[in-house]
């Protein structure tokens, strides 16, 4: 007999897919139109469920979402729910031509504001999922600025960049 199944993690990164993906293009005019921002963004061309590879093989900028882990806690008397906080992996790759640092590294945290005020909103992730109140968001760009800045050795990269974002999650897994 096989056991109850549950929800898990595919649906939340449709859902994730489909709102960045209906909604970056009116988000990233919105930030070139406002002239606080000097950067000049293009809309992603692609989007991907888990991975791109080679990322060279569909046109930039490029979106991927995927979970790659989670915790269960809070269970309901025999097993029945949980409380299960997945963490979902957003990133945004930019391509760039080489003496561009400056420019993609704004770029790059153009595309994460643009990424987060799309994900915030209730429903990004679905119905009855929602960003953790605690450290619910975390962002890095990588590569495009060295994490040790002062070490003269260093090494900046400007071909293919990530934006990297993180978003913990809340919400009930039900096994039926």
């Amino acid at each position: 007999m096989a056991a109850p199944a549950m929800h898990w993690v595919a649906a939340e990164i449709r859902a994730a897919l489909e709102t960045l993906e209906a909604g970056m293009p009116a988000q990233v005019a919105a930030y070139n139109a406002d002239p606080a921002n000097e950067a000049v963004l293009d809309a992603p061309e692609s989007y991907h469920f888990g991975v791109a590879h080679p990322l060279a093989a569909h046109a930039f900028p490029q979106v991927e979402v995927a979970a790659v882990e989670g915790r269960f806690g809070q269970w309901a008397v025999e097993r029945t729910e949980a409380d299960h906080d997945p963490t979902l992996n957003v990133v945004i790759w930019l391509q760039s031509g080489s003496g561009e640092a400056a420019e993609v590294y704004e770029q790059l945290l153009g595309m994460a504001k643009c990424a987060i005020e799309l994900l915030r909103v209730d429903g990004a992730f679905g119905p009855e999922v929602e960003i953790s109140n605690e450290n619910g968001i975390y962002w890095r760009v990588s590569e495009a600025i060295p994490l040790e800045m002062d070490d003269e050795q260093r090494e900046v990269k400007v071909w293919t960049v990530p934006v990297f974002l993180q978003f913990r999650l809340e919400k009930v897994e039900r096994f039926t």
